[in-house]
């Protein structure tokens, strides 16, 4: 009988001590292959934040998203993103292929009223960090954006307003054409 006791103490206790183990498998890295420079560094961002996390088809899809959001801020609207983890479920590993970038194809940032001849207000348009052809990047076109917005406070233009603010990308051609 004790000796009965005795097992069954044992397998609970492996049980147990099994259960624990599985359920304390966490993140405790990532790897990204096939990204470098600013789109690594922007994907390496999204990743950091899902260290600790337990390794579920749902962070796998999660971080699969994030991961096309990330790169999309950069410019890149058609990556192949491939999420998996190591044998041991402690490194996520993000595949990636970045896709053909997206370039500005024209902009369009136009004045109405007494700002058309302002002269420090033209300058800031002109010398704006986007320009045609560059590859688009989501923060320097807001940037861009609050820049003017407050030159037009600094100018005392305290009521303009933008009458269209677009930012259109085209997936099939690739391009871009920001109206602000």
């Amino acid at each position: 009988m004790f000796i009965k006791f005795l097992r069954c103490i044992c397998v609970v206790s492996a049980l147990i001590a099994t259960n624990s183990y599985a359920a304390e498998k966490v993140i405790e890295d990532y790897e990204i292959k096939g990204l470098s420079g600013d789109l690594e560094n922007n994907v390496a961002l999204y990743l950091k934040q899902l260290i600790g996390e337990k390794p579920t088809r749902t962070l796998r899809r999660y971080a699969q998203k994030q991961v096309q959001n990330s790169i999309k801020a950069l410019g890149y609207y058609s990556p192949t993103v491939e999420v998996i983890y190591d044998k041991d479920d402690s490194e996520l590993i993000v595949k990636v292929e970045r896709g053909p970038a997206t370039r500005i194809e024209a902009i369009n940032i136009t004045p109405n009223g007494d700002g058309q001849n302002d002269p420090q207000l033209q300058a800031l348009i002109k010398n704006t960090n986007l320009k045609q052809g560059d590859v688009l990047n989501h923060g320097r076109y807001d940037s861009a954006h609050k820049k003017i917005e407050s030159m037009l406070l600094e100018l005392g233009y305290f009521d303009a307003k933008w009458p269209a603010r677009k930012l259109e990308v085209s997936i099939k051609k690739i391009v871009l054409l920001l109206l602000l």
